[in-house]
């Protein structure tokens, strides 16, 4: 049986778009023999059942994400496929700390860098995604992974990077201003007459 490595596609001059894709594709061209897997761009997550990429098909075996195809990798074939069959206890540990650590913090470098920084994302981003993807997903899925990259990063406190939604954002608000400001004074609800203060106004009177 051949193993299949569905990624998102090209970019940037690079094999993936997708960082974790990128360390999928360079593990098992380390690892597995050439004659037994494939790689297919397909650039569509809904083709694994957690719809998302990389996924690893082994005939009705899918797997998702760097991490668990390497571990997949590692007890499908006892061992061979494994970069770190060679290494000493405290080399593994060292190895399995440091992935963690990139796992972690990479990912929001990556964040700020493709999405959250709006000149790079509607400029680079956004375009190379359209030309990998099929009608509808090029519509539909960058807002998507854009939506969620301003997510995680929230926390950080960098949205300042996000210019186009800054510029939105003034844009609404002035126009709520302007609007509000043009409003002719003819057209603003005046305050009707009630029982109590027609009560009021004829004592006064009197």
């Amino acid at each position: 049986m051949v193993l299949e490595l569905h990624i998102w596609g090209p970019a940037f001059s690079l094999p993936s778009i997708d960082a974790q894709c990128l360390a999928a594709i360079t593990y098992l061209s380390l690892t597995v023999p050439k004659d037994a897997w494939v790689l297919v761009a397909s650039s569509d997550p809904s083709v694994s059942p957690t719809c998302e990429l990389p996924a690893l098909r082994n005939g009705s075996t899918w797997v998702s994400r760097f991490r668990n195809i390497v571990d997949y990798l590692r007890q499908y074939s006892n061992g061979d496929w494994d970069l770190d069959q060679g290494l000493s206890g405290i080399e593994k540990a060292d190895n399995t700390a440091f992935s963690a650590f990139l796992e972690s913090r990479a990912q929001s470098l990556l964040d700020l860098s493709l999405y959250v920084t709006s000149q790079n994302y509607y400029n680079c981003t956004s375009p190379s995604y359209g030309a990998i993807l099929q009608w509808p997903n090029q519509w539909i899925l960058p807002p998507k992974l854009h939506s969620a990259a301003k997510t995680r990063t929230e926390h950080l406190g960098l949205s300042s990077l996000d210019i186009q939604a800054i510029e939105d954002q003034r844009k609404r608000d002035h126009s709520a201003a302007v609007a509000a400001g043009q409003i002719p004074k003819n057209l603003i609800p005046q305050p009707r007459d009630t029982v109590s203060s027609l009560l009021g106004k004829t004592a006064q009177q009197g």
